[in-house]
């Protein structure tokens, strides 16, 4: 026979733990907007888990990834970015790279005006002006972003006589979202691969190979 603790007995007369940071009545119970909107979420998430199997062909384990929201996590769940099992790998630093290359290019494009190529882009980063934000403090943050850019297309351009089809790949994936390229040929995979080791450098990102 097995035996309670008293602190078992205690917690078991007290019923299940008290829910906290959601909507109660003056009673004490959770209110029923509360309740419809976890229901709402609920089947939102299961809606997108089930688009993201559907659609991109990913184990249900997977779907549920922050990674499976993008055609590089895609990548990088289909081990085309190298050994994904831990942090730290050269795929993760590669992931790393690529997701911070689009940071920086949809924060160019927020502070410039420019129109987002692709909703991943605009989703990244939607620069808002404000409330006591002045027109200085916007210019010098545009002309960061502005020299950040003209940095990182030199980095790309850079790599030897491919660095013109790398920079287009590594932005057609990491900032346009083109879901193909998951079916791309190896020579492309490889621009892809060139194109963001260049940027780990860039980012000074450490891998442990």
């Amino acid at each position: 026979m097995k035996f309670k603790t008293k602190a078992a007995k205690r917690a078991a007369r007290r019923g299940r733990p008290r829910r906290g940071n959601v909507e109660r009545t003056p009673s004490g119970q959770i209110s029923r907007s509360a309740k419809q909107r976890e229901t709402n979420e609920d089947e939102v998430m299961q809606t997108v888990l089930e688009q993201r199997r559907r659609n991109h062909g990913l184990h249900p384990k997977q779907a549920k990834r922050a990674e499976a929201g993008h055609v590089l996590g895609r990548i990088y769940l289909d081990n085309q970015l190298g050994e994904h099992r831990k942090i730290g790998s050269l795929a993760h630093a590669r992931l790393e790279a690529g997701n911070r290359y689009a940071e920086d290019v949809a924060r160019y494009f927020g502070l410039t005006g420019i129109p987002f190529p692709s909703t991943r882009a605009q989703n990244l980063f939607a620069v808002r002006g404000h409330e006591g934000e002045d027109n200085t403090s916007r210019a010098a943050a545009t002309r960061a972003a502005t020299n950040r850019m003209m940095e990182l297309e030199g980095c790309l351009l850079g790599c030897h006589w491919q660095g013109r089809q790398v920079a287009t790949t590594i932005r057609n994936v990491c900032v346009i979202d083109i879901d193909e390229a998951r079916g791309w040929p190896e020579h492309m995979m490889e621009w892809l691969r060139t194109g963001l080791d260049a940027l780990v450098m860039f980012y000074g990102i450490r891998d442990n190979g």
